[in-house]
C-alpha cells in the first residue's frame, strides 16, 4: 500500500517592534530544521515565534521560542523538529508475548504509522474522527528496528502487516501524541510461527495370509497443526523380498517405494484424507520368515512435530504345512490286508452258505 500525503508547507509568526509578521520556511529534513529569511536591524524586537506546518487543510504548531532584542543585524533564528517513533519486530519462539533475549528480530516486515486527524486550526472544522489515517509505513531493518522519524504533531498509532503463517503475540496497544522532542522506541511487535502437523495412521487386511495372497493397505492422513501443509508427501516403504505391488493408486513406485505427491493444501481441520493400495505375497517368501512388515511416512518440510508422521504394519505368514512321513510296517506282525465293501458282502454270503448247509447235514443225520 503507497502511502500519500498531503503537501507540508512550513511557515512561521511572530511581531517585529509590536507588527506582526508572517513568513514562509525553508526546510531541511531528517531531522527537520526551519529557517527564517527575513533580516532584522540592530536594536529590532521580535517578539515570541510560533512555527507551524500546514498539513492538508490542518495548521499544527510545530514549536515556539521566545523573542529578543536584537543587538546584530541577523536572520531569524531556527528551529529543530525531531520526533522519533520507532521499536523492534521480534520472533516470539515460545509465543509467550515476551521479548526474551533469545528471540531474534524479524527482518523485512512492514509496521505502518496511522494519524487521528486533529482539531484544524486555520478553518476552524474539526475533523476528529475515531478511525487513523494511513500516515507512513516502513520496514523493519536486518534486526528487527523500525523508526518514524519527524511525524507531525498529533496523535498516532501503529500496526503491521502480518504476513502468512504467522500469528501476532504482542502489539502496542493505544495511541500516543507526538510534539516536537518526542522520543518513543518501545513500540514493540512479537509474532509466532505457524506450522502444519501432519499424523498418518496406517492399515492392513488381512493380517494373517499365506504365500500368494493379496493384500490391502489403508493409509489415513490430518493436519493436527495450526497452519495449513502444502506440498506434502507420503510414502510406503515395502520389502522387496517378499510383496510385490498389485496397485499402487496412483503412487509413484521406485526402489521398494510407492510415493504419492499432493500439491493441495491440507488445513487444520480439513477432512483427513486417505489412500488404499494392494500388495500380493510372494510365493518365494522363505519358510523362515513369519512377519512382514510395511512403513508409511508423510512429510514436509514445516512439519516440525515427527513424532505422529509415521507408522507401520505388518501380516503374519503361515508357516508351510508339515510333511509326514509313512511309518514303515513292523515284519513280526500279520499283514493287514484292506478288503473293500463288495468283499464284505462276499464273506458274509459265504458265511451264510455254510451255516445252512451245516443245518442240512444234521437233519439228514437224524
Amino acid at each position: 500500500m503507497d502511502v500519500v500525503k498531503p503537501d507540508v508547507t512550513f511557515s512561521v509568526d511572530y511581531t517585529v517592534n509590536g507588527d506582526p509578521k508572517s513568513t514562509g520556511l525553508v526546510s531541511d529534513t531528517d531531522p527537520l530544521l526551519l529557517r527564517g529569511e527575513e533580516t532584522f536591524k540592530w536594536g529590532d524586537t521580535v517578539g515570541l515565534v510560533n512555527w507551524y506546518a500546514q498539513y492538508g487543510n490542518e495548521q499544527l504548531l510545530l514549536g515556539t521560542t521566545p523573542g529578543e532584542q536584537l543587538d546584530t543585524p541577523e536572520t531569524l533564528n531556527s528551529l529543530h523538529y525531531d520526533p522519533s517513533i520507532g521499536g523492534n519486530k521480534f520472533n516470539d519462539l515460545d509465543g509467550d508475548g515476551v521479548w526474551d533475549a533469545d528471540e531474534p528480530g524479524l527482518a523485512g516486515w512492514t509496521i505502518q504509522l496511522w494519524r487521528l486527524p486533529g482539531q484544524v486550526v486555520s478553518f476552524g472544522v474539526d475533523t476528529a474522527d475515531i478511525s487513523g489515517v494511513l500516515y507512513d509505513q516502513t520496514i523493519t531493518g536486518a534486526d528487527g528496528s523500525y523508526e518514524f522519524p519527524g511525524a507531525l504533531p498529533g496523535q498516532y498509532y501503529v500496526t503491521e502487516v502480518v504476513q502468512d503463517g504467522w500469528q501476532q503475540t504482542l502489539a502496542p496497544l493505544g495511541t500516543f501524541e507526538v510534539a516536537n522532542g518526542t522520543q518513543i522506541s518501545t513500540l514493540d511487535f512479537g509474532n509466532t510461527r505457524l506450522y502444519p502437523d501432519l499424523k498418518l495412521d496406517k492399515s492392513v487386511d488381512p493380517t494373517l495370509v499365506v504365500r500368494g495372497d493379496i493384500v490391502t493397505y489403508t493409509l489415513t492422513w490430518e493436519n493436527v497443526g495450526d497452519y495449513l501443509a502444502a506440498g506434502y508427501t507420503v510414502t510406503d516403504d515395502f520389502d522387496e523380498r517378499y510383496v510385490a505391488v498389485v496397485d499402487a493408486a496412483g503412487g509413484v513406485v521406485s526402489d521398494g517405494k510407492i510415493i504419492w505427491t499432493f500439491a493441495d493444501p491440507l488445513a487444520p481441520g480439513d477432512a483427513p484424507m486417505s489412500v488404499t493400495y494392494t500388495l500380493r505375497v510372494l510365493d518365494t517368501v522363505p519358510e523362515d520368515v513369519t512377519f512382514i512388515d510395511n512403513v508409511a511416512v508423510i512429510e514436509h518440510p514445516e512439519d516440525t512435530d515427527l513424532t505422529n508422521n509415521t507408522d507401520d504394519a505388518s501380516v503374519e505368514v503361515e508357516p508351510f504345512a508339515p510333511f509326514t512321513p509313512k511309518p514303515e510296517p513292523d515284519p513280526d506282525e500279520e499283514p493287514f490286508l484292506p478288503f473293500t465293501g463288495a468283499d464284505a458282502m462276499l464273506l458274509l454270503a459265504i458265511a451264510g452258505s455254510s451255516t445252512a448247509l451245516g443245518l442240512l447235514l444234521r437233519r439228514r443225520s437224524a
